[in-house]
Parts: C-alpha cells; structure tokens; sequence
C-alpha cells in the first residue's frame, strides 16, 4: 500500500523510513491493513527493515 500524508491526504509510493510532503504540516505514514478483517491502518515505524509480522486493529482485537 502507499504511504499516505494523514494531513493533505496525498499518497506517495511506499519508503523506507518516512516519506516526505509539501504540504504545510507533513505527518506521513505507511497504511498496512488489519490481519483479521483488512481495514486501514496508519503506522510509523522505528526501523523499516523490521516490519509486523501480524497486525491488528482494535475492533479486532477486542473482539472477545
């Protein structure tokens, strides 16, 4: 999936670390989706080269 600009909401090809935006108050993050049920999630990650195995969002995890 694109890293999206949560700000503008501009998307951008997916890249290490953090992308970049122009706009005037940037606040970028990778989307990766739910492992139980695929909705959106918008993540930063401390390093890049160590990504989720499994991901889960609150609905999901609060399913029982």
């Amino acid at each position: 999936m694109k890293d999206k600009c949560l700000n503008c909401g501009k998307e951008y090809e997916p890249q290490l670390w953090e992308a970049t935006c122009n706009c005037k108050k940037p606040n970028v993050t990778h989307q990766l989706k739910c492992h139980g049920c695929e909705s959106i999630i918008g993540v930063i990650l401390d390093d890049d080269y160590c990504g989720f195995e499994k991901l889960y969002c609150p609905k999901c995890m609060n399913k029982n």
